[in-house]
């Protein structure tokens, strides 16, 4: 794409000055390539990561790939980057199979071809929620008193181990 078409698209947009890849000025009073050292602390985002987790192609929505804990961690003006993803059973499974056992969002998901139909219908009446709905906890995180846990739309919840992200 031409200089002067990239320019013009980009002015189209709403504060595509965000988008621009001109240096800006300072606009906060301090160097943003310094982290100042009395910031310390920790922000940790969960969302849906490692798209291709299961095979490439698998998944036909972003929203149904597994959970994605990432920590940023601050301390004497540093910074940090873990992630790991929610080790859900679904994700378990999932991985194990290299596709989606059970559906997600967008994404059917294709059971266990061994399985006989037998099966299949009497796992319905054993554990109802975990034989049909996916623990993948991949939308947000909610504090409970002093613990963390992982969430989604579905009815499972994962406990955040703070010391290893992604442990739950």
């Amino acid at each position: 794409m031409e200089n002067s078409e990239e320019s013009s698209i980009l002015e189209s947009l709403p504060d595509s000055d965000a988008f621009s890849s001109d240096p800006t000025e300072n606009l906060y009073g301090f160097d943003l390539r310094k982290i100042p050292s009395w910031l310390n602390g920790s922000l940790i985002r969960n969302g849906p990561g490692g798209v291709d987790k299961y095979g490439k192609g698998k998944l036909a929505h972003f929203l149904d790939a597994p959970g994605l804990l990432q920590n940023y961690q601050l301390k004497n003006g540093e910074l940090t980057y873990t992630c790991r993803f929610i080790q859900g059973k679904s994700y378990k499974q999932n991985l194990a199979a290299q596709r989606l056992i059970l559906s997600e969002f967008g994404t059917v998901g294709i059971p266990d071809p061994c399985q006989t139909i037998f099966s299949r219908i009497s796992s319905l009446f054993v554990s109802p929620f975990e034989s049909i709905l996916s623990d993948n906890a991949n939308i947000g995180i909610h504090p409970f008193g002093d613990e963390a846990y992982s969430l989604a739309e579905a009815p499972f919840a994962h406990r955040i181990n703070f010391e290893k992200p992604g442990n739950t």
